[in-house]
């Protein structure tokens, strides 16, 4: 499968750190909306820009998806609508959408 260049970001952040973490609680997923449960380990991703702090955190599914096909930026919470203007599928569902 090609790499997806449709979204660049410039890395205007003040300072942006990436980790791997365990859930101590559960949290949802910050690209697919899924629950990440008690346990399971995710990409929590801390960074302050201009507009202030800011984190997300992503289950490690759509973490490793958008490490292999955003490799030229993405912004956070846009996978989906990202794939599906590349591939023409929805990755959560397999459904072809066409262009969004």
């Amino acid at each position: 499968m090609d790499s997806c260049c449709c979204v660049y970001v410039d890395n205007t952040n003040e300072f942006h750190r990436r980790e791997i973490r365990r859930a101590r609680k559960c949290h949802k997923c910050c690209e697919c909306g899924g629950q990440i449960n008690i346990g399971e380990e995710y990409e929590y991703v801390a960074a302050k820009s201009e507009d202030g702090f800011w984190d997300v955190k992503t289950c490690l599914l759509c973490a490793s998806i958008r490490d292999d096909l955003c490799t030229c930026g993405y912004y956070y919470g846009e996978l989906r609508e990202t794939i599906a203007n590349c591939l023409g599928t929805d990755y959560i569902t397999g459904e072809e959408v066409g262009y969004v």
